[in-house]
């Protein structure tokens, strides 16, 4: 294994990890740190998880129904719109077409069940303030 080839030497110590933060140990616990990510816009599931962070992969699992992927979008939204930040989906289980439905839905906050039971009322403009993030949906 890689670490057992490594010498004691070669790993930094603790200290010296602290002794390249802003502000030495007080950085390291300053909370403003933690949301340093992208904002989902809900502000209790940023103050808890502290937002998605930059250059890290973020993998989000569990059974179905459960939020999955209205809780990425609600990121990806938000990073998106707000933030302007460039944003690609890569999901195994929704095509783009329902990515893209849902996210109408959400923007537009009309449920997305009247979407896909074409259940909405026609109008002749779209909702005023409506606007649709730029996003790659390979």
């Amino acid at each position: 294994m890689w670490w057992r080839s490594r010498s004691q030497s070669e790993f930094p110590t603790s200290s010296e990890v602290v002794s390249t933060l802003d502000g030495g140990i007080e950085g390291l616990f300053d909370p403003a740190r933690y949301i340093a990510g992208f904002h989902s816009g809900l502000d209790a599931l940023d103050d808890l998880a502290g937002g998605l962070r930059p250059a890290t992969l973020t993998l989000l699992s569990g059974g179905p129904g459960v939020g999955k992927t209205a809780l990425a979008l609600a990121y990806v939204r938000h990073a998106a719109l707000e933030d302007g930040v460039p944003i690609a989906i890569l999901s195994p289980a929704a095509t783009r077409e329902q990515l893209l439905l849902r996210l109408f839905a959400a923007e537009a906050r009309i449920p997305l069940e009247q979407f896909t039971k074409h259940s909405l009322e026609p109008y002749s403009s779209p909702p005023d303030g409506l606007q649709l993030p730029d996003i790659d949906l390979r």
